[in-house]
C-alpha cells in the first residue's frame, strides 16, 4: 500500500512537470508572436559571407494574376551556371526556401555563384491571392499583406477567389520561366521543386517540353500516392466532405496558430505527414507556421484529394494523368526522397524514377541507414536541422555537373 501510494506521488509530480512544461513552451511562443517575430529582420548570413539582399520582383501571368519572384543574385555569378529557380510546394509560399540561417539554399547557391529566383505560386505570399486570405494573415498577426511595396504591384484578388494545381502548370510555371529568360538572357535554367513544386514542374515537362528546363531536381515530389494508404490519409479520404467545409472556414489558419506557438514539438498526425520533428530546430518550425504556411484553396484541395483516392495525379477534370505522362521525359532529373517522408514516401520516388525515360537521372535517399545525420521527412529535405550538411552538397554537385546554356538575348 505505501508503495502504491509513494508512486502515485511520483507520478503525479511528474505530471506535474510535464504540464507546467507545456505551459512555459506555449508562453514562450505568444510572446514571440505578440512580439512581431516577423518584423524582427533575419541577421545576414555572416556563414556565407556578404551577399546582395533578395530583390522582390512580380511578374503578371496571361490569365491575370500577380506572381511575386524573390531573386537571390551573387556578388561574383559563375560564367557558366543557368539560373535556378526554387518553387515551394502546397500551402507553403517561396519563404520556405529561406526560413533561417542554416535552413536557406537560395543563399547557399548564392554564395556559390548562382543567381537563384523563387517565385510565390498565385494564392500565396505577396502573389495576388482572396481577399479573405489577406485578413485571415492579419488575424494571425502576419502583417505581410499590408507591405506597401506587394501592394502597389500586385494585381488585387477580391474577384480571384478559386485556384488549381492546374492553374500552376498552365500559367505559372510558363510565366515565371518566360520573366526569368527575358530578365538574365539565359534559355535555360535548373529547376528545383519541392513536393508540388515538383510536381508541377514533372506535368510541364510531359505536357509541353523541356526546352526551357536544363535540369530538375525533385525534391520529395509524389506523382503517385500507392496504396494502400497510411492512416491519415485514409482518415482524410474518409472524412473528406467533413475536412472539404473546415478548409474553407478556417483553412489552415487554427493549425498555423498553433504552429506558431509551440513549434514543430507538438506534433499532429497531419504534420507527422510534413516533417520529422526530431530533424526540425524549434525556431524554423516557429517560422514555418507564422510566415510560410498558406491556404489550401477548394481546387488545389479537390484535385490533390482525387490523386489521393485514384493514386496518380491528374488533371481536374480527369482528362490528362500526369502520372502516365512521365515516360516522355528527357530532361536531366535528380530524386531526393527522405526515408522518413510519409507524403512522398520512397516506394512512390521510385515508381516516379523507374519511369522517367531520362538516360541522366540519379536516386538519392535521405536516413541514418545511408550515412545520414539524420532521418528525413518530407520538409526535412530543405529545412532539416543537418540539410546544409546532408543535403545541399548533392544539389550543389549535380548543378556543377551540368554546364550552362547559351544566352538567347541580352537580359532586359
Amino acid at each position: 500500500m505505501q508503495s502504491d501510494v509513494l508512486m502515485s506521488v511520483r507520478l503525479s509530480a511528474a505530471q506535474g512537470q510535464r504540464d507546467a512544461h507545456a505551459v512555459a513552451v506555449i508562453a514562450a511562443g505568444l510572446s514571440l508572436l505578440l512580439a512581431g517575430c516577423q518584423s524582427q529582420p533575419v541577421k545576414p548570413l555572416a556563414l556565407f559571407g556578404p551577399q546582395p539582399a533578395p530583390e522582390s520582383l512580380f511578374v503578371t501571368t496571361s490569365d491575370g494574376w500577380s506572381l511575386n519572384v524573390l531573386r537571390f543574385a551573387p556578388s561574383s555569378p559563375l560564367p557558366d551556371a543557368d539560373p535556378v529557380i526554387c518553387c515551394h510546394g502546397l500551402s507553403y509560399n517561396a519563404g520556405f526556401w529561406d526560413i533561417t540561417e542554416k535552413t536557406s539554399l537560395p543563399r547557399y547557391l548564392q554564395k556559390r555563384g548562382y543567381d537563384v529566383w523563387c517565385p510565390s505560386l498565385r494564392g500565396s505570399g505577396q502573389s495576388t491571392k482572396p481577399t479573405v486570405a489577406q485578413l485571415r494573415r492579419l488575424f494571425r498577426l502576419n502583417f505581410s499583406a499590408l507591405e506597401p511595396g506587394a501592394i502597389a504591384q500586385r494585381k488585387p484578388g477580391l474577384l480571384k477567389a478559386d485556384w488549381s494545381v492546374d492553374d500552376h502548370v498552365r500559367y505559372d510555371v510558363p510565366a515565371v520561366l518566360n520573366f526569368v529568360a527575358k530578365t538574365t538572357g539565359r534559355q535555360r535554367v535548373h529547376w528545383i521543386g519541392h513536393s508540388m513544386g515538383g510536381m508541377v514542374m514533372f506535368a510541364h515537362l510531359s505536357s509541353a517540353g523541356g526546352e526551357q528546363i536544363n535540369t530538375f531536381v525533385a525534391a520529395a515530389v509524389p506523382m503517385v500516392m500507392l496504396h494502400p494508404l497510411n492512416d491519415v490519409f485514409q482518415t482524410m479520404v474518409d472524412n473528406m466532405q467533413v475536412i472539404q467545409i473546415g478548409n474553407a472556414v478556417v483553412s489552415t489558419s487554427l493549425p498555423a496558430i498553433m504552429g506558431t506557438l509551440v513549434g514543430p514539438g507538438l506534433q499532429s498526425p497531419i504534420d507527422r505527414l510534413f516533417y520529422n520533428a526530431d530533424n526540425v530546430d524549434y525556431l524554423v518550425g516557429h517560422r514555418l507556421n507564422y510566415q510560410v504556411l498558406e491556404e489550401i484553396s477548394a481546387g488545389q484541395f479537390r484535385q490533390l484529394m482525387d490523386m489521393v483516392r485514384h493514386q496518380h495525379f491528374r488533371s481536374t477534370d480527369a482528362r490528362v494523368d500526369y502520372a502516365e505522362q512521365i515516360d516522355r521525359i528527357q530532361t536531366p532529373t535528380l530524386f531526393l526522397v527522405g526515408t522518413l517522408d510519409n507524403m512522398a514516401s520512397v516506394g512512390a520516388v521510385q515508381w516516379t524514377y523507374n519511369r522517367v525515360a531520362s538516360s541522366d537521372k540519379q536516386f538519392m535517399m535521405f536516413g541514418r541507414i545511408n550515412g545520414r545525420l539524420a532521418d528525413y521527412g518530407h520538409d526535412d529535405l530543405i529545412i532539416g536541422r543537418h540539410a546544409q550538411e546532408d543535403v545541399y552538397p548533392h544539389i550543389l554537385r549535380w548543378l556543377k555537373r551540368h554546364a550552362r546554356s547559351q544566352p538567347s538575348s541580352q537580359p532586359s
